[in-house]
C-alpha cells in the first residue's frame, strides 16, 4: 500500500485552441496530487504436492486520485484524464512447459472529464483482458491478447486530455452516450 500528496508548482500542462488551431505548453501555478494505491497477490499453488502443475497467481490493485487545481481560473476542478477511482484484478496460470494464460478486468467506475473546465466526461468503463503467451527461452515469447468491453454500447476506453473544450460544445456532453 502507498500513499501520495504533493503541492505541485508550476505543473506543465498543454493547452489546445481548436477554434484557432493553437496548441502550446503553459504552467499551471498550483495543482494538488493525493491518492492511495493498494495491491496484494497471491500465489494460490506453486507445483503443488511436487506436482509439475505450474503456478496459480491471483491478483489486485485499487487506485484512488485525487488531482486538483488548487488555485487560479480552475480552483477546485479535477485534472483531464486523471479517473478518480481505477482498479484491476488477475488470474495468472504459468506451466513448466512454457506456456501461460492470463485474464484480468480494469474498471473504472464513474465519470472522468476530458477538460481541464471539467464540462466533458469519459463514462465508466469495464475491460476484461485475456493473454496467452508461450515461452521459447529465456529470451524470446510469443503471445496473443483479446481485450473487450463489457456492455452494449461502444466507446472510447481512453481520451486525450483538453485545457479547454469550445464553448459551442454542450457543456452537457458526454463520450459514448
Amino acid at each position: 500500500m502507498a500513499g501520495y500528496c504533493s503541492w505541485v508548482q508550476n505543473e506543465l500542462l498543454e493547452v489546445k485552441d481548436y477554434v484557432r488551431g493553437i496548441k502550446r505548453t503553459e504552467n499551471y501555478p498550483h495543482t494538488l496530487h493525493q491518492g492511495v494505491e493498494a495491491g496484494v497477490n497471491v500465489t494460490i499453488f506453486d507445483r503443488p504436492w511436487g506436482w509439475n502443475a505450474g503456478r496459480l497467481t491471483l491478483g489486485g490493485v485499487y487506485n484512488y486520485s485525487r488531482f486538483r487545481f488548487s488555485g487560479g481560473r480552475y480552483a477546485g476542478k479535477q485534472l483531464a484524464g486523471i479517473p478518480r477511482h481505477f482498479a484491476t484484478a488477475t488470474a495468472d496460470y504459468e506451466h513448466p512447459c512454457g506456456a501461460s494464460v492470463s485474464a484480468s478486468v480494469e474498471w473504472k467506475p464513474g465519470e472522468t472529464p476530458i477538460d481541464h473546465t471539467n464540462t466533458l466526461f469519459q463514462p465508466a468503463y469495464s475491460v476484461w483482458n485475456l493473454r496467452a503467451t508461450y515461452r521459447l527461452n529465456a529470451h524470446l515469447s510469443f503471445y496473443a491478447e483479446l481485450k473487450w468491453r463489457i456492455g452494449d454500447m461502444p466507446q472510447a476506453i481512453s481520451s486525450a486530455t483538453r485545457f479547454i473544450i469550445h464553448p459551442c460544445l454542450s457543456p452537457t456532453s458526454r463520450l459514448g452516450r
